[in-house]
């Protein structure tokens, strides 16, 4: 692990550097543990842990449903560390469409509509796969090194 590149309500997301295939990673990381009911002290705390845990479920499952649509980030691997707390592992991208902005808060219009198509078509295949991202905002649209557009953080999807 490298560093905390983003924080979310239930999650952090880290850099990381894959050993073998010499690329970085981004690793969301669910601030819970996969604990045993019975044993689980407080009512509250219990309740927070089953919702940490149904939104790594799903959100899993909606990254490995639209493995193949494009302009969706991609879902390389979801575990849980040896101490149960769920992560998944996607490719890592330097910039955001936030980023693109930047403090004037515009783009040509080439560019504007370039984008604009891009994320259209994964909001096509998001649909088409009986899904709503509801949260799509210039931070959750991922950007390549060459201006391609992908959808993430399906955390509330």
């Amino acid at each position: 692990m490298n560093g905390l590149i983003a924080r979310g309500t239930s999650s952090q997301v880290y850099l990381a550097q894959d050993p073998n295939l010499s690329i970085q990673l981004a690793i969301k990381v669910f601030e819970c543990q996969l604990v045993d009911n019975q044993n689980s002290g407080e009512a509250v705390e219990q309740h927070k842990i089953k919702n940490w845990q149904a939104d790594f479920i799903n959100e899993s499952k909606i990254l490995h449903q639209l493995s193949s649509a494009p302009h969706v980030v991609s879902l390389m691997e979801f575990d849980f560390t040896n101490a149960k707390q769920p992560y998944i592992v996607m490719p890592y991208y330097k910039r955001s469409l936030a980023d693109l902005l930047g403090s004037q808060n515009k783009l040509s219009m080439r560019k504007t509509l370039l984008i604009t198509q891009q994320i259209l078509t994964g909001l096509h295949y998001i649909h088409m796969a009986g899904l709503v991202h509801l949260d799509i905002k210039p931070a959750n649209i991922l950007l390549d090194d060459n201006d391609q557009v992908q959808i993430a953080d399906f955390g509330i999807s």
